[in-house]
């Protein structure tokens, strides 16, 4: 079975994480579909759920939100997962690239990480370089699916909405518009909003429940 989860920001209850390694069976993998929070603060409370993380011995793939420290996540060795590109966090931890589709139990999931915090963060000073993706990243997205075809079975998000759109193709609005008009899927997973709602038969927002697919 493969999982999501969402949004879990390094300081949030562990419940969800709880929820699902109590589900967990052999040969299970979790996906965290942003927003999980390594190293995002420099407190007690985010060091501490950043030991609970890696002390983790179950697959965890991860997805990127805006709420993480993404030269962080970058820093560690690169290496080939499933026909894509990951960044290996820990024996059991992968960060997924942007732009990549992996085969995973003979599924083929695009996935695209990151997007732009709202300005209240900004003021804050809490957001990282890289968070939002680069015209270099939505570029390699749209090779990536010119060479499936525009066809994968999931599309992994950390945003989503109906009305994303833009008049500039190469940001993730106008990528997310083109893949819900151009390419073929049968269903987008997203985190970002913190509930756990269906918008449509195609379309579905996780957070705290952990949501499986066979």
């Amino acid at each position: 079975m493969i999982y999501f989860i969402a949004d879990l920001h390094g300081t949030e209850s562990h419940d969800a994480l709880r929820r699902y390694l109590d589900l967990y069976k052999e040969g299970d993998l979790l996906v965290i579909l942003g927003d999980l929070g390594l190293r995002f603060r420099d407190t007690e409370e985010n060091r501490a759920f950043d030991a609970f993380i890696m002390s983790i011995d179950r697959p965890i793939a991860l997805v990127d939100g805006n709420h993480e420290n993404h030269p962080y996540l970058r820093s560690f060795p690169e290496e080939d997962f499933c026909g894509g590109r990951v960044h290996r966090i820990s024996p059991h931890i992968v960060y997924l690239k942007r732009g990549h589709v992996f085969q995973i139990a003979d599924r083929t999931f695009f996935v695209m990480g990151g997007c732009r915090s709202t300005e209240k963060w900004y003021e804050s000073g809490h957001v990282y370089a890289g968070e939002d993706p680069s015209r270099e990243e939505i570029a390699f997205a749209y090779e990536t699916l010119e060479r499936h075809n525009n066809h994968v079975d999931y599309v992994l998000t950390h945003k989503y909405k109906p009305d994303m759109q833009s008049d500039d193709p190469y940001t993730l609005d106008g990528l997310v518009a083109y893949i819900d008009k151009r390419v073929e899927f049968r269903h987008w997973y997203c985190g970002h909003w913190h509930k756990n709602e269906r918008y449509d038969e195609r379309h579905t927002i996780v957070y705290d429940t952990p949501i499986a697919i066979e």
